[in-house]
């Protein structure tokens, strides 16, 4: 609990303590679930001291919380679940257990560990999608595994090692240049093993860590959290298919035994599902266990009687205690979704609510004992014996007394217990009868309690209790009270009857002054005798009789709830074959129109083919074909791209001038080679379709005069040609001069600023009227006149 949000932790505290009880100005704004207590217990100005010190009540709301699937219980926000303690139990055998939906809480607790827990937000939110997913896979909240220590301590290592190590190698996985990339591998996963519906959920996390850390510049960090996210991901999932939910169920049923006080039981339900699963025949105990209801308990001695010691052997008890809390119990995860607690630690909680929370017995009221005695009745009544109930029976009790609190003592007076420093025994039952107790309950002296408490209210409260107790116990399992009936058939003299009053004022002097005598019994004649005898038997018959006739009528509604379930499952079915059958019918179908519309594709392209002969490919093509994918090998082979990277690693960028030029012809020559790069793929799939075609591939860019220049002054050496076989051979054009075509053997001479060339010649004798080039007037002269000085 001490990684919940306040606001969720607000909401656990009002899941266990009464709301009468929470002050209304309670904030609950600390990151610390110690200091939100003792906030708490400081607010309640001791209205909570029967909760102890912040420490204690952190524990039990620990307790309280950490039963399985408490996040879904209690509706808690998507973000909160699996953050609890993991509760872990013992077997007979002495191995370690726990609830299979408590293994995706200890995979979590490894991801959410705070040393990196900050950095892997991706990881930790997207994986709690997966567990979710498979929680909710899950057949029971209520069925256990073997704890896998070995398992998770290797998982653990493992994921430190990624999370960790920076130098860490991840071979094998995709390089993930763009938010698309990353997306589509987080998806992957998810759907490869067949997890659908939280494509929004994820893609929100995905879209929040994009913004804060951009895949551009953080390419290694997202394949770190990548290989850290399938690493969990299949471990979890490997974990999920072949232990959590098998296709086939083998080894021992694990089956749980609940300890309450010595008191040891096993429910009977869970303890023939799990025997039917593994195909074993015991009909023995399919006998003895179908007429329970689904809470219905056994103990291990009548197992043993039902099904031998053998058979028990082959079962693994794994031990549950059960201990009592104030206010609320553990919820005892039961059938697929469904929790119980103990019948009798919820009949003390309401009373809890009667004597802490409604302050019922300081009300001064007089009709107290009638209303308790009725809800103990209708409770009793209602629990039938049964030893656990569902937590919604227990809503149901806490619901009946809040309407007997509304109608009968909401707006009543009420005092106070008066503390007192030293007090004994004497000093609590005067305060009882301050309250005005003793009038209305005469018994409750009698369980005033010798132990010392720590005050006055707890000790008052403490009688209270124990005489609530004992009163539904005793309503719960009534002693045999003679029945008389002598007045109804004795031949007695009507006079000698006294009034009530009188007749208990004549019963407590005799208990007091005169010691038994046997004249009671000759008081009754023999006639009397035997109809009493009579109407015992009877009376027992007919009790029997109701509590049969009632368990029948149960039965009966359970069969026609299953009924009606049943009926509503097979026309449900029906529709769904129906609707299968329909489309199964249009697939056939829209099948045979696809393959007619096929054939009458085949049979058009067949007469194409005899009415268009095949081209020839002559040499010329193939010379074509070969050339454009030379082109195209040869830009995947020298990387235009990355050699101007290299270049430009090479040059000092020590000026704005430099760096503008430099600037400037990247961006040119990158827009310029993608643009050649994208005309050669074009042009290489338009002359593999049709190698007839002629290939128009531009000319491969070329660097300007400019950059060439700057180059050679930042680092002293010619400019390298890139790809040197795609650029076109320089052609020698006409002389501008004389208007003559020039040769290759003959001498010219190359302006450097617009590169056109001339006769050396011609030049000589242009350069004797104008010293410029006749071009683009840009200052030129001859070598032979104007040597170079170095």
């Amino acid at each position: 609990m001490d990684h919940l949000e306040p606001s969720t932790f607000k909401r656990v505290v009002g899941f266990y303590i009464p709301r009468d009880l929470i002050p209304s100005d309670w904030l609950c704004d600390s990151q610390n679930p110690i200091d939100n207590l003792k906030s708490l217990l400081e607010k309640a100005n001791g209205g909570l001291d029967c909760c102890g010190t912040p420490e204690e009540l952190l524990k039990d709301l620990k307790n309280f919380f950490g039963f399985s699937g408490s996040y879904v219980a209690f509706g808690l926000p998507t973000k909160e679940y699996f953050k609890k303690e993991v509760t872990k139990y013992k077997s007979a055998s002495g191995k370690t257990y726990i609830y299979k939906n408590d293994f995706f809480t200890c995979i979590n607790s490894i991801i959410s560990n705070p040393e990196y827990s900050q950095k892997n937000m991706i990881v930790q939110k997207s994986l709690n999608l997966l567990f979710r997913a498979l929680a909710s896979q899950l057949s029971s909240n209520s069925e256990m595994m073997e704890y896998p220590k070995e398992k998770l301590q290797e998982l653990r290592s493992s994921f430190h090692n990624v999370m960790t190590k920076s130098n860490m190698k991840f071979h094998g996985f995709p390089r993930m240049k763009t938010p698309e990339a990353v997306a589509k591998q987080w998806f992957r996963w998810f759907h490869i093993c067949g997890i659908y519906g939280i494509e929004k959920e994820l893609e929100a996390i995905l879209n929040k860590s994009f913004r804060c850390l951009p895949v551009k510049q953080n390419e290694d960090t997202y394949i770190k959290f990548f290989a850290a996210f399938s690493l969990v991901f299949r471990t979890t999932y490997h974990f999920f298919d072949q232990v959590l939910e098998p296709k086939t169920i083998s080894g021992k049923p694990i089956v749980r035994v609940f300890e309450i006080g010595e008191e040891i039981w096993i429910i009977g339900k869970e303890l023939l599902k799990m025997v039917k699963q593994r195909n074993w025949k015991w009909k023995d105990l399919e006998k003895y266990i179908d007429g329970m209801p689904d809470l219905g308990v056994c103990r291990a001695n009548e197992l043993t009687d039902v099904i031998g010691v053998e058979a028990l052997k082959k079962i693994e008890f794994v031990k549950v205690p059960i201990t009592y809390q104030l206010f609320h119990s553990t919820p005892i995860p039961y059938r697929p979704s469904g929790y119980c607690i103990p019948a009798s630690f919820a009949i003390q909680h309401v009373f809890e609510k009667m004597i802490l929370v409604h302050k019922l017995f300081q009300i001064v009221k007089t009709n107290r004992y009638k209303v308790v005695e009725q809800f103990i009745k209708t409770i009793c009544n209602r629990l039938d014996g049964a030893i656990f109930i569902d937590v919604r029976e227990f809503e149901w009790m806490k619901n009946l007394w809040d309407f007997e609190y509304e109608t009968n003592f909401k707006n009543g007076l009420m005092k106070m217990i008066r503390e007192k420093d030293d007090f004994t025994m004497e000093h609590v039952k005067e305060e009882i009868e301050y309250l005005g107790l003793e009038t209305e309950f005469p018994e409750i002296f009698n369980f005033v309690s010798s132990c010392p408490s720590p005050n006055m209210k707890t000790a008052v409260n403490e009688t209270i209790m124990k005489y609530l107790m004992a009163w539904f116990f005793n309503v719960k399992n009534p002693p045999e009270m003679e029945i008389n009936i002598n007045n109804n058939i004795c031949d007695t003299d009507p006079k000698k009857e006294e009034p009530k009053k009188k007749k208990k004022k004549a019963k407590k002097v005799v208990q007091e002054e005169a010691p038994p005598t046997k004249v009671q019994e000759s008081a009754a004649c023999p006639k009397c005798f035997r109809a009493s005898e009579f109407t015992r038997k009877v009376n027992e018959k007919l009790r029997l009789s109701k509590v049969e006739n009632r368990h029948l009528k149960k039965e009966l509604a359970r069969i026609e709830v299953e009924k009606e379930e049943k009926e509503e499952q097979i026309q449900i079915l029906r529709q769904k074959l129906e609707e299968k059958d329909r489309k199964i019918l249009e697939m056939a179908k829209e099948k045979e129109e696809f393959l007619e519309e096929l054939h009458q594709k085949f049979v058009k392209m067949e007469a194409e083919k005899e009415a268009y002969p095949e081209p020839v490919i002559t040499e010329e093509v193939k010379d074509r074909v070969y050339s454009i994918l030379k082109i195209r090998n040869t830009l995947k082979s020298e990387n235009p791209l990355g050699k101007l990277q290299e270049m430009l690693d090479q040059m000092s960028m020590n000026s704005k001038t430099v760096k503008k030029i430099v600037k400037k012809e990247k961006k040119s020559f990158e827009v310029s080679c993608k643009e050649f790069m994208d005309t050669v793929a074009l042009e290489t799939t338009r002359i593999l379709v049709n190698p007839s075609i002629q290939p128009k591939i531009p000319e491969f860019p070329s660097f300007s005069k400019e950059f060439i220049d700057c180059y050679k002054k930042s680092t002293s050496q010619e400019l390298p040609i890139i790809c040197a076989s795609l650029l076109q051979p320089e052609e020698l054009p006409e002389c501008l001069i004389c208007l003559i075509e020039m040769t290759p053997d003959q001498d010219t001479v190359k302006c450097v600023t617009c590169t056109k060339s001339y006769h050396t010649e011609c030049a000589r004798e242009w350069f004797k009227v104008k010293r410029t080039c006749p071009t683009c007037k840009s200052g030129m002269l001859d070598e032979t006149e104007f040597p170079s000085l170095s």
